[in-house]
């Protein structure tokens, strides 16, 4: 027993791996802290902490477009606001909650809401799902690693990625043959759908590339 306790391959293993089992609840914390983070500007804009929440706005702004008709909206009149491309059976579109005239494409991102339509999430729809998919797998990996088979890289190609990348490039097609500027629009429930299974895939791909390379969390 003294062995291998005192064998260097056996001392040198334990921290490597305890390192790497912290690694992956800060990770998973991280992407919570994230994910619920996303929603602390629009309750300080609701509470009237209005700078505070332009801050949080503000920080989240590098990783989100933050626009509105693409975003989850708390404390209004409804969820979402899509455009009206969307074809969305919702009781107000996007373009009705900025009737000022100004370019709808470029407001989007500045408003962050009012008391009647509600404050928008910092993070968009698709943004949300993706965090919360990598979150969601990311705490199955801790508790059943062991169970978790490795993804195929293609699998992550076509499964993981295509559905977004069809669903979100396919909303920056000009529409040549009609009168509408784009293509289409997606809705919320695609763009949730996508991310999520985007968010779950990407987390299972590197999760269980570091499983099998360097034995994370045994």
């Amino acid at each position: 027993m003294s062995g291998s306790i005192l064998d260097g391959a056996g001392r040198g293993d334990i921290l490597p791996r305890r390192k790497r089992r912290i690694f992956l609840w800060l990770l998973l914390g991280g992407l919570i802290v994230l994910w619920f983070g996303a929603f602390v500007p629009p309750i300080l804009a609701k509470n009237g902490f209005h700078s505070a929440a332009r801050v949080g706005y503000w920080l989240y702004r590098p990783i989100c477009h933050e626009k509105g008709y693409r975003s989850f909206f708390l404390f209004g009149a409804q969820r979402v606001y899509p455009l009206a491309l969307a074809g969305a059976s919702v009781g107000m579109n996007y373009e009705r909650v900025l009737e000022s005239g100004e370019p709808i494409y470029r407001a989007a991102g500045e408003f962050y809401g009012d008391d009647r339509f509600g404050y928008k999430a910092a993070l968009c729809q698709r943004d949300l799902a993706i965090i919360g998919g990598m979150a969601i797998f990311t705490a199955g990996f801790l508790i059943f690693r062991r169970r978790i088979r490795p993804i195929p890289f293609w699998i992550w190609i076509f499964c993981g990625c295509a559905p977004m990348a069809i669903d979100g490039g396919s909303q920056f097609l000009p529409a040549f043959w009609t009168a509408q500027e784009r293509l289409r629009e997606s809705t919320w429930e695609l763009r949730v759908l996508t991310g999520l299974i985007f968010g779950v895939s990407t987390a299972w791909l590197a999760l269980s590339y570091l499983e099998k390379k360097d034995g994370l969390c045994q």
